[in-house]
């Protein structure tokens, strides 16, 4: 995950979680195969090439906006972090964590040429505020999270006055809001053992001139 960007990681699992939502309504068969993260512009092409014709149903999804979300803003958590792991095979602490809250808004498009099947969508969508509406991922494959998800209106966008040239088809727009969050980590190399050197002062023993030295080393066992 050191290479991927969160929001990759929310993008995806998004679209992880629309494909399992909706997936017996629909009658999607893979989520590789019937889901697509591009705009609805070129989705069809896209999943058309995936398959090698023209077909339907399928799923796609697109971020429209990504923005701090100000209601939710940290400056503590933002600028200072928070402390993390300690990483005993590098022998260094992953001393801190920024976090920054972010509005992510979504598109998502439902294909079919059978209505009913796009009304069931549509049915499963409404509800969904009052059943789980979350997305829960784990950061650094350790850390659980749960994003809350937000619903607006159902747009329909079917090119029915094209039927006779493109044929018949339907399309449902919906859209879905997460309250994200943008991380990154902050490493850096610690202290690990510490040499504490004590001079004793023995004036007033037997050899005034004396003075002994003892050293100790300290380590996180200590």
């Amino acid at each position: 995950m050191a290479d991927t960007s969160f929001l990759y990681v929310i993008d995806e699992g998004l679209r992880a979680l629309l494909y399992m939502k909706f997936k017996d309504s629909l009658g999607l068969g893979t989520l590789q195969g019937d889901t697509a993260f591009y705009p609805r512009e070129v989705a069809m092409r896209k999943i058309a090439d995936r398959r090698g014709k023209v077909a339907m149903e399928f799923l796609n999804l697109w971020r429209t906006s990504t923005n701090i979300d100000w209601s939710r803003q940290r400056t503590g958590t933002a600028r200072n972090g928070f402390l993390m792991k300690f990483d005993t095979v590098e022998k260094k602490d992953i001393i801190r964590t920024y976090a920054v809250p972010v509005d992510l808004r979504y598109d998502f498009w439902a294909w079919s040429k059978d209505p009913e099947k796009l009304n069931k969508v549509t049915e499963l969508y409404l509800f969904w505020q009052q059943r789980n509406p979350n997305l829960d991922l784990l950061y650094n494959d350790e850390y659980p999270l749960e994003l809350d998800l937000h619903f607006e209106d159902v747009g329909h966008e079917s090119p029915v006055d094209a039927m006779y040239d493109a044929g018949l088809y339907y399309v449902n727009r919906y859209s879905v809001k997460v309250d994200g969050w943008v991380f990154t980590d902050d490493t850096v190399k610690t202290v690990h053992k510490i040499v504490l050197t004590i001079w004793i002062d023995n004036r007033g023993a037997t050899d005034p001139e004396f003075v002994s030295r003892e050293e100790y080393i300290l380590t996180g066992d200590s």
